[in-house]
C-alpha cells in the first residue's frame, strides 16, 4: 500500500529553493514466516523535499580507464530577488526570473559562479508537477492511484534510492533541456587510447618473415629443377609404388591430368607382408 502527500512551497514563506515537501507511507505485502504465520510488515513514513539545489564534484579522477567521482557537495540554492534578466523593461511590465544564490560558489577561484537564475514560470511548473506526481495513493483496497505512480512506489525496495533516481532524472532533463544555458567549462569525457607494445609484436613479425622467405624459397627451387607444383593435391603420394600400374611420368605435367588419370583407375590396399599397399584391382 502506499499513500503519499505533497505540498508546493510558495517562494514568499521561504528563504531557500525548496519546490515541494512531500510525506508518505508505504504498506509492504504480508509476508509469511518460517513457521507458517502470516506476519504484517511494519509500515515506512517518509518525509523529503524537493529543492534546487548545487552539486559539485570535488574529487575527479580517472584510472584504469574509469571515470570516479568518489566526493560531491550538495547546496541547497537561496531565493534571491525577481528580475527581467535582459529584457526590454518597456516590454516586460512583470519580473519573470527568479534569482538563485549559492552559498558555495562552484568553479575556479577567477570564475566561481555563485549566482543563478530561472525562469519563474518554469519554477512553478517544475513545483507542481511534483506535487501533482506524489499526491497519490495505491493499495488492494481501492485507494485511487490518480498518477499512476502509487504502485511502483509501493513495491519500491529501497524508496530512498528511488526518490534520488527521480530526482535526478529530472535534473538531467532540466540540463539538458531547450531552456538550460550553456556554461563553458572542463568537461570530462571517456576515451579509448590504445597502447602499442611493439616487442610483444617481434614474434608474430618474425614468423610472417621467415614463412614469406620460405615460400619463396620453395617456389624459386621448384622452377629451378623444373618440377611440378603439386599444390594440395594427395594423388601424387598415392601415385607412389602403385603395383600394376605404370605411370608414364613424362605424360603428367600438372595437377589436372594427374585427376584424369586416376579417374580411370582403379585400386584396393592389400595387407602384403605387414605392409599395406595399394594395388591394381582387376
Amino acid at each position: 500500500m502506499w499513500n503519499s502527500s505533497a505540498v508546493q512551497i510558495d517562494t514568499s514563506s521561504s528563504t531557500d529553493a525548496t519546490l515541494a515537501l512531500v510525506e508518505a507511507i508505504q504498506l509492504s505485502d504480508v509476508m509469511t514466516a518460517a513457521d507458517g504465520t502470516r506476519v504484517l510488515p511494519s509500515p515506512k513514513g517518509t518525509r523529503c523535499t524537493f529543492a534546487l539545489c548545487t552539486k559539485t564534484y570535488t574529487q575527479i579522477d580517472v584510472t584504469n580507464g574509469v571515470l570516479n567521482m568518489s566526493a560531491t557537495e550538495e547546496n541547497i540554492l537561496t531565493l534571491g530577488t525577481l528580475s527581467n534578466e535582459s529584457c526590454d523593461p518597456s516590454k516586460c511590465t512583470t519580473q519573470l526570473y527568479q534569482n538563485l544564490l549559492s552559498q558555495s560558489p562552484v568553479g575556479d577561484d577567477d570564475d566561481a559562479q555563485s549566482n543563478y537564475s530561472i525562469n519563474y514560470a518554469d519554477r512553478e511548473y517544475i513545483a507542481t508537477f511534483i506535487t501533482n506526481m506524489f499526491d497519490t495513493g495505491w493499495g488492494d483496497l481501492g485507494l485511487s492511484d490518480i498518477t499512476q505512480y502509487g504502485r511502483p512506489l509501493a513495491y519500491s525496495r529501497d524508496l530512498n534510492q528511488t526518490i534520488k533516481s527521480i530526482a535526478a532524472s529530472m535534473t538531467e532533463v532540466i540540463r539538458t533541456g531547450p531552456n538550460s544555458t550553456t556554461k563553458v567549462g572542463v568537461s570530462y569525457v571517456e576515451k579509448t587510447f590504445i597502447e602499442i607494445r611493439w616487442g610483444y609484436l617481434a614474434y608474430p613479425i618474425a614468423l610472417v618473415l621467415l614463412t614469406m622467405v620460405m615460400l619463396i624459397a620453395v617456389i624459386r627451387e621448384t622452377r629451378r629443377h623444373d618440377a611440378i607444383a603439386w599444390k594440395n593435391s594427395a594423388l601424387a603420394l598415392l601415385f607412389y609404388e602403385l603395383k600394376g600400374w605404370e605411370v608414364p611420368a613424362q605424360n603428367v605435367t600438372n595437377v589436372q591430368e594427374l585427376d584424369r588419370m586416376a579417374a580411370s583407375m582403379k585400386g584396393s590396399l592389400d595387407d602384403g607382408r605387414n605392409i599395406l599397399a595399394f594395388t591394381k584391382m582387376e
